[in-house]
Order: C-alpha cells, then sequence, then structure tokens
C-alpha cells in the first residue's frame, strides 16, 4: 500500500499537500499513507482511484489500492 499511494500521487504529478486538497484530507494523513503508518478508508481508496491518470498506471488496478 505504502508504494501505491506514493506511485499512484507522483504519477498523476502532485504533491501530498496537492493530493490532500483533492481528496479532501490533511497532508500528514497522505505522508502516513504513503509511510504505511495508516491505512487509507476505502472511501479514500475511491478516491485516489478517481486521480488524473491514476487508471494509466502500470500495474495498479483499484482493486489492489
Amino acid at each position: 500500500m505504502t508504494n501505491t499511494v506514493a506511485e499512484l500521487r507522483r504519477h498523476a504529478g502532485l504533491t501530498q499537500g496537492q493530493l490532500a486538497a483533492l481528496s479532501g484530507v490533511a497532508q500528514p494523513n497522505i505522508a502516513a499513507y504513503e509511510r504505511g503508518t495508516r491505512r487509507p478508508s476505502p472511501k479514500m481508496l475511491a478516491r485516489l482511484a478517481e486521480l488524473p491518470n491514476a487508471r494509466f498506471l502500470p500495474g495498479v488496478a483499484t482493486a489492489t489500492l
């Protein structure tokens, strides 16, 4: 999970702050998802899957988030 969130964010060309603003959570939550100290909720996973270019990230499917 940790690499997936960071990869999706980077692939979309976003900073942690930008992703936080788009997804409606605080930036420290995004950092925690990326470090693996916190797991995104199913609702958050759905938001991440809607990121620009998220569907085109090789090897990542919505179900694996």
